[in-house]
């Protein structure tokens, strides 16, 4: 049989963005290995659906958020499924494959299983069910799955979003109270049209699952909750590893000082980077931090003032966002990996980079970690005094290099071929034809 050819749908991309994530330099990295195309959403601007030539056709819809937006418009979105329409017409490829509902919308999985394209949908997050993403309450406490009145309190200034309080939100930013003035939003119980709004948004997720054919999780333990927590059909979930987005290049450690620790990854506050500033602050050791400050919700400035502390610690440095050819060099200058996040990771592509580069790691014991690193230092999250006791056995260990480990680009394309194959064969029996029935 011949290689199918995938639309990857995307809520970000690196070719647009500098400070994207490991799923959208996933998605690049895929694309940029097959030729298929991708659509994305640019949330700067506004204008027709364009396609950006290059290693892959990128099609790009550029459109900002509305200027006062609701709850609904972060997952009901027509302009994408207008998108989604026109692309399918213009590009002749034989499955949808979605990596994200963030800015997309959950429309799309239905609007291309009714158009007979099978549908494979990427776990690569929990924002399928989690309006936060990570499954961390406002109070930055870990969930343990979508309910109703739990969702609402924990969004409800956003379900609570009007033309005037949009209005008077920028009034408070202009008086420096913004976070204030959201924090009052949010106070009180949900009441009924607050309710009718989660309601709507699980009613929508429920409506995409019945339309996807086949669900990819990078862990065991994503897979697992979502179908615990989400109610994705178990016998269409399967576990298939992330690969590098590119070889890792080891390097054998020359340096003389103190043992040099390494982060990588967004600096918010469910990533951690603030509990390994604080554990190593009197240490025999340099800490150096690598990352993008993105808005975290409900800590408006959270990533630029851990620049300052970061900056203000004498053992610490902050390198800002390096480019992918810069990644080999900032391995091969570290001596450990740290990775303390507090919420349940899936497969983090900066742990496979580490690994691949025969980095020693410590991390928190959440989510897909352990499966993915289990020889790793693990520790519990948001833990700094756990944290400070195993930098200090590798401190006493002294610097080395593990074996490396490598999940190929090549191998994996040919997995994702194998997968494309099934969702078809889902696609065309008659028991998910009934099943999808019933849904309508």
């Amino acid at each position: 049989m011949s290689r199918l050819r995938a639309l990857h749908i995307v809520h970000n991309s690196p070719r647009i963005a500098e400070d994207c994530g490991g799923t959208e330099r996933y998605v690049h990295a895929l694309a940029s290995a097959t030729g298929d195309p991708v659509l994305t959403r640019q949330l700067t601007g506004s204008g027709p659906l364009q396609c950006q030539p290059g290693a892959y056709p990128l099609w790009v819809l550029p459109q900002a958020l509305p200027q006062f937006p609701q709850f609904r418009d972060t997952w009901a979105i027509p302009q994408m499924e207008a998108a989604l329409d026109r692309v399918l017409r213009r590009e002749k490829v034989d499955i949808v494959h979605i990596h994200h509902f963030a800015h997309t919308g959950f429309g799309l999985a239905e609007l291309a299983a009714r158009k007979a394209f099978p549908v494979v949908f990427h776990l690569h997050d929990y924002h399928s069910i989690c309006v936060r993403g990570q499954l961390v309450a406002r109070d930055l406490t870990r969930c343990t799955g979508p309910e109703e009145s739990k969702c609402a309190s924990c969004v409800l200034e956003h379900l609570r979003a009007r033309r005037a309080t949009h209005l008077a939100g920028k009034i408070a930013q202009a008086f420096g109270v913004r976070k204030e003035a959201r924090d009052w939003l949010a106070t009180g119980t949900a009441g009924p049209k607050e309710l009718a709004q989660i309601q709507a948004r699980f009613e929508a997720t429920k409506v995409a699952f019945q339309h996807i054919h086949r669900f990819l999780s990078p862990s065991r333990d994503l897979a697992q909750r979502m179908h615990t927590a989400g109610g994705a059909p178990k016998e269409r979930i399967f576990v298939e590893d992330l690969p590098l987005n590119a070889p890792a290049v080891p390097h054998t450690p020359t340096h003389k000082g103190p043992l040099r620790l390494l982060f990588v990854g967004s600096l918010i506050p469910t990533k951690g980077p603030h509990i390994l500033l604080e554990a190593t602050k009197d240490m025999n050791c340099t800490v150096s931090f690598f990352g993008p400050t993105p808005g975290f919700d409900g800590q408006p400035g959270w990533g630029e003032a851990l620049v300052a502390q970061i900056q203000s610690q004498k053992n610490a440095n902050y390198g800002g966002v390096f480019q992918g050819k810069e990644r080999d060099a900032v391995y091969g200058a570290a001596d450990v990996l740290v990775l303390p996040s507090t919420w349940e990771e899936n497969s983090p592509l900066v742990l496979r980079e580490a690994l691949a580069a025969g980095l020693p790691v410590i991390a928190s014991n959440v989510g897909g970690i352990p499966e993915l690193a289990p020889k790793a230092r693990l520790v519990p999250p948001d833990a700094p005094q756990a944290l400070q006791k195993a930098i200090q056995m590798e401190i006493d260990r002294g610097r080395h290099r593990n074996p490396t480990q490598n999940w190929s680009m090549k191998d994996h394309t040919k997995a994702l071929q194998r997968h494309y194959c099934a969702a078809m064969e889902t696609q065309k029996s008659k028991l998910f034809y009934f099943y999808r029935k019933r849904s309508l």
